[in-house]
């Protein structure tokens, strides 16, 4: 089982395979605005079906170029706890958890404050409206930006946890910081943690009994979280729309947020082959899309995103992350669409390199995967999400690895850490 899964949680394996389901879920039958995303399903052409495939196949052969060369990249020793030949692995890695739960510890409870305190979020959540939440952190980068270190520092509490390397104490800390964090800023992190978790037990599988119990209690876990998120930001919103149950509430979501990229996908490569000149003035110069999102600012005035493509395509206008192709061929033109794959072919190349790290500064191949696991619906490797997720490992595995080569700094994390293990 481990075998199969270490196979397909790849970059491409993953990409595909999320492609596959968001049709899955646009074929699934009805059609409503409000609770599947679309009123009138797009139909196939064979040209726009062929510049689809196109894409996709580029966007596969970028990656597997990056993971090449990442393959061939020689790595530091220190990345893999070697302090002056010496490995100290293990104490490498349990430092870099302490400081990745600190960082967690930092961002969500920056978070908290930003939003009102405690208070205001046991409010928000009585009253189902925690996307008030999100709008009063605002979108800047900032202290609040380590909230998604809970994405990767959850994931490997759970893990060391179950491998009996750490208390259950500080994995059920990280877990709630994750929940935390997800409540008030975003789904997203509740599910880079899972992509991160499935990468960690594929790479080194835990040892345990009663392993099925376990993974029933994990999915049970991950879909309960979901149907909660869901119900206290959106309640109000389906209930006007006659659903009033969490569990339908959040069935319906799932197809929207699953299906609805793969229409906006059919409509505009179908649009693209019927009248290209419709995406001849894109938003901004294609070159731009190589810079990182928060270098880059929306033109006052312009119509973006979704706005874009509304007349090709039927698509709710709440919805606005609603495919990578999509989205970056309205706001960087065709050029802008093939300069993309610099950063799919980076992040290839970023998994690869991780991956073969012995320490837990592999957790920046996990955070590069998830990048693969959402192109279906955005190009998320040049948003800030995605960029701090994969380097926030590596510079806290620096961090660390400082911290061996000042002598009193490591005296002092040594006899810490053997005084928590007593």
């Amino acid at each position: 089982m481990s075998n199969i899964l270490s196979r397909v949680l790849r970059p491409v394996p993953v990409m595909l395979i999320m492609v596959g389901l968001s049709a899955l879920a646009w074929l699934f039958p009805g059609e409503s605005a409000e609770l599947r995303g679309f009123g009138t399903r797009a139909q196939f052409t064979w040209v726009g079906l062929l510049i689809l495939a196109a894409f996709y196949a580029l966007a596969a052969g970028a990656t597997s170029l990056g993971e090449l060369v990442g393959r061939r990249v020689r790595l530091p020793r220190w990345l893999d706890g070697y302090v002056e030949s010496v490995s100290r692995e293990d104490e490498f890695n349990t430092r870099l958890y302490y400081l990745l739960t600190a960082l967690a510890f930092l961002g969500v409870g920056y978070l908290v404050v930003a939003a009102g305190g405690p208070i205001a979020f046991v409010d928000a959540m009585i009253d189902t409206n925690a996307n008030v939440l999100k709008a009063a952190t605002g979108g800047q980068p900032g202290l609040s930006t380590l909230r998604y270190t809970a994405a990767i520092a959850a994931p490997l509490g759970v893990y060391r946890a179950l491998s009996r390397r750490t208390g259950y104490a500080s994995a059920i800390f990280n877990v709630v910081l994750l929940l935390i964090s997800a409540i008030v800023a975003s789904r997203l992190s509740l599910m880079m943690a899972t992509v991160i978790f499935l990468y960690l037990i594929a790479r080194k599988p835990i040892k345990i009994r009663a392993r099925g119990a376990v993974v029933a209690v994990g999915v049970l876990f991950v879909g309960t979280a979901l149907v909660f998120l869901n119900y206290i930001r959106n309640a109000a919103f389906y209930a006007t729309n006659g659903v009033h149950d969490p569990i339908s509430a959040a069935f319906f979501q799932a197809l929207t947020y699953v299906g609805s990229p793969f229409q906006v996908s059919v409509g505009v490569a179908n649009a693209l082959a019927a009248q290209p000149e419709l995406f001849a003035s894109p938003t901004y110069q294609p070159f731009a899309v190589l810079l990182p999102s928060f270098l880059t600012d929306i033109p006052p005035g312009l119509p973006i995103g979704s706005q874009r493509y509304h007349d090709v395509v039927d698509i709710h206008l709440t919805l606005s992350t609603n495919s990578a192709f999509a989205d970056t061929l309205v706001d960087y033109a065709v050029p802008g669409l093939l300069l993309s794959m610099v950063w799919v072919a980076l992040f290839g190349f970023i998994f690869s390199f991780a991956a073969r790290v012995q320490t837990y500064a592999y957790l920046t191949a996990g955070a590069a995967l998830y990048g693969f696991a959402e192109f279906w619906r955005l190009l998320l490797m040049n948003q800030g999400v995605a960029i701090f997720a994969v380097a926030v490992p590596l510079l806290a595995a620096g961090i660390v690895a400082l911290s061996f080569r000042i002598g009193w700094l490591d005296r002092v994390a040594e006899r810490l850490f053997r005084q928590g293990r007593a």
